[in-house]
């Protein structure tokens, strides 16, 4: 749900065409309260600086203004660019025109710009913007094509329909314009077109035709997938491994082994997925054979491979040696170590595990204990998680409450029940997804536990409140009109986030939402023009971790509100000490939680502000619950990550010390984030 106020709404509303007026006028709508930018840069001239501050001010507000919008299409060539982003990041359907009129832009940069803005539009707004877009795919700049192609692709666009109209293209543009957004589209089409894009001769292109055959893979493509197994190219035979994973057979484990030797670790990482997937969902029986694999792999030196190998292990027990080699982890290992063997050992049946599970229910870590609670699970240890369901750390309660409701017990109600009384957000937060799924609780048990939520600093559980809401009114059409009422009081509420999604509920309801209003009201105009003033240019940081160092660049022209928030924060030394609470291999490594559970955060939220960046190695995003969710927690990619591109805010890149990002592992440590030297 977007907003349609224009900022001082209603009487107060400038008509005023200098982009001077306008800034008084929101000047005098806007306190001075709110993050601000940091450090002590000297003030630098920067072109437009009043009209980039207004698009600033549009999009951190997410609020629509013609005239603002206006102002910037005359001006040059950059920024335009600016305000097609922007009005990519607005949402408001309102800016469609303008987006389509800047198709037709002189500048290239300007046309990817709207091409890319286009599908952000749409896919927030529900409008139908096909037709500009399928037009967008012949222009003659070849970026353009290629993100006309990613908007449609986003939009639900048939593949059929986009092939029609790429068909006009030149033929040596056809594939470089459709390849890069191929596995975003349904349909067995994708099959054909991507065995097409494998004989093309371009490295990069045949690289996006084996993705779209992994990254959603269809049976029909599993053959494609297997010669990719054999590929030169190490990140294409990891792709096709993870495929064959899903929709492999009893015969393609053996097809897989040679890649457990593989030289990159990427390959070996997905093949043991792999097998473990095609063992778990029953299409073979765990090969003996790869007993002696997993041994040798569980010593691998490489972080991303030894630990990989321990968390797939399970499916290989009982095996004494490996069992024995499991346990030797929990014992001794570091934490990581220990947390993947306990849960291998668990899911695995090996008999110790039990008796490990309640001695380490009583483990200092309080990061262990909630892997005890997940590892309980397996066993339906109930003492052992009825005893973390009362622990000190809510990171461990929120565990042992998910894992009790797992198996949807008959107590599962009651469980629930008690928890949305606790004290911790995140604790409610998880109880009240439950209610959601299991719409039982009446409207006044659910007013009580909203009513908690009042005094949380971050929305979570105020926002699974109103889904669950939505949910109750959906099963109990008797207590609607009192839901409807609660649903309009939370339209209200002080946070963006829990408005918008209680307008939301009320529109699948049936019922005209109101307005949400802007995201973000109370910073001053001059907070704008200081924000353009320090996120002109990159910036650079220093990461210091335990394993090393990592210098990162930040693309605060990019994504301004992001870099700036990232830099105030570790400033501030908000990083210092806080650990990479996730660690992925070949996926992420993350990191900025200070509870260290996912759930944690600055006690606010910033917009996102989707650009044309990629996710290729060593790519900065913000990480996210939800649209517009950022706030300290940030990830780094260890391999290229294409399905990410637009649906999380890019703010940077690594740009030395990428060799350490291998070495980090979960639980490890920040020491502290600097700022660098600039370009």
């Amino acid at each position: 749900m977007q907003s349609t106020r224009s900022f001082g709404a209603g009487s107060r509303y400038c008509r005023g065409s200098a982009a001077a007026a306008l800034l008084m006028l929101a000047s005098a709508c806007a306190s001075t309260d709110g993050p601000r930018p940091v450090g002590h840069l000297p003030a630098v001239a920067v072109e437009n600086l009043d009209e980039r501050a207004l698009l600033l001010l549009l999009a951190d507000r997410e609020t629509y203004e013609p005239i603002a919008v206006s102002r910037a299409l005359d001006g040059g060539a950059e920024l335009r660019r600016q305000a097609a982003l922007t009005l990519g990041r607005v949402g408001d359907r309102r800016g469609a025109p303008a987006l389509e009129a800047l198709l037709g832009d002189s500048s290239a940069q300007v046309r990817q710009a709207a091409a890319f803005a286009l599908g952000e539009v749409g896919e927030q707004s529900g409008e139908d913007l096909s037709e500009a877009l399928l037009g967008a795919v012949l222009d003659a700049d070849r970026e353009t094509g290629r993100l006309a192609v990613e908007a449609l692709a986003k939009l639900g666009a048939p593949l059929e329909t986009v092939i029609e109209r790429l068909i006009e293209v030149p033929s040596e543009e056809l594939f470089p314009r459709l390849l890069p957004s191929l596995f975003r589209f349904d349909g067995d089409a994708v099959v054909r077109w991507a065995e097409q894009g494998l004989e093309q001769p371009e490295p990069a292109q045949r690289a996006m035709a084996a993705y779209a055959l992994a990254r959603n893979p269809r049976p029909e493509g599993a053959p494609l997938l297997r010669t990719l197994l054999m590929d030169d190219d190490s990140q294409i035979r990891g792709w096709a491994a993870r495929g064959i994973g899903r929709v492999g057979e009893r015969a393609d484990v053996e097809r897989l082994r040679p890649l457990a030797g593989d030289a990159a670790p990427g390959p070996i990482i997905q093949a043991l997925r792999a097998v473990r997937r095609l063992v778990t969902d029953g299409k073979t029986p765990a090969p003996a054979d790869w007993r002696p694999l997993l041994l040798e792999l569980i010593k691998d030196p490489r972080p991303g491979v030894r630990l990989t190998a321990i968390e797939v292990a399970a499916v290989w027990l009982l095996d004494e040696d490996l069992s024995d080699a499991l346990v030797g982890f929990v014992s001794s290992g570091v934490r990581r170590e220990r947390e993947l063997a306990l849960l291998a050992l668990a899911e695995g049946e090996d008999p110790r595990a039990a008796a490990l599970l309640v001695r380490l229910a009583g483990d200092p870590d309080p990061v262990m204990r909630a892997r005890v609670a997940e590892a309980a699970g397996f066993f339906r240890a109930a003492e052992v998680l009825e005893q973390l369901a009362t622990d000190d750390s809510p990171g461990v309660r929120t565990a042992a409450l998910d894992t009790r409701l797992a198996g949807d017990p008959p107590e599962a109600a009651e469980l629930v029940l008690t928890a949305l009384a606790d004290g911790d957000p995140a604790v409610r937060a998880s109880a009240l997804a439950w209610a959601r799924e299991n719409p039982v609780f009446e409207m006044p048990e659910l007013l009580a536990a909203m009513a908690v939520t009042w005094r949380d600093r971050q929305p979570d559980a105020r926002v699974a409140g109103v889904r669950a809401l939505l949910a109750r009114a959906g099963a109990a059409e008797e207590e609607r009109e009192r839901i409807v009422e609660s649903l309009e009081v939370l339209a209200g509420d002080a946070e963006f986030l829990v408005r918008r999604q209680a307008a939301g509920a009320l529109a699948d309801l049936g019922l005209e939402p109101p307005a949400v209003g802007a995201a973000h009201g109370d910073r001053s105009v001059q907070i704008y023009r200081q924000i353009v003033q320090q996120t002109h240019r990159p910036r650079r940081v220093d990461l210091v971790t335990e394993r090393g160092s990592v210098r990162l660049e930040l693309a605060c022209p990019e994504a301004p509100f992001t870099c700036l928030n990232f830099l105030q924060l570790a400033s501030q030394g908000y990083y210092d000490g806080l650990t990479f609470h996730r660690v992925v291999p070949d996926f992420v490594v993350q990191a900025g939680d200070p509870r260290g559970d996912g759930w944690g955060g600055p006690g606010y939220a910033i917009r996102d502000e989707m650009n044309l960046l990629r996710y290729s190695r060593g790519a900065v995003g913000m990480a996210l619950s939800g649209p517009d969710t950022g706030g300290s927690q940030f990830f780094v990619t260890l391999a290229p990550q294409p399905h990410l591109d637009g649906g999380y805010t890019i703010f940077g890149r690594v740009i030395a010390g990428e060799e350490v990002l291998d070495e980090i592992v979960q639980g490890d440590r920040i020491l502290r984030i600097v700022e660098a030297p600039g370009p």
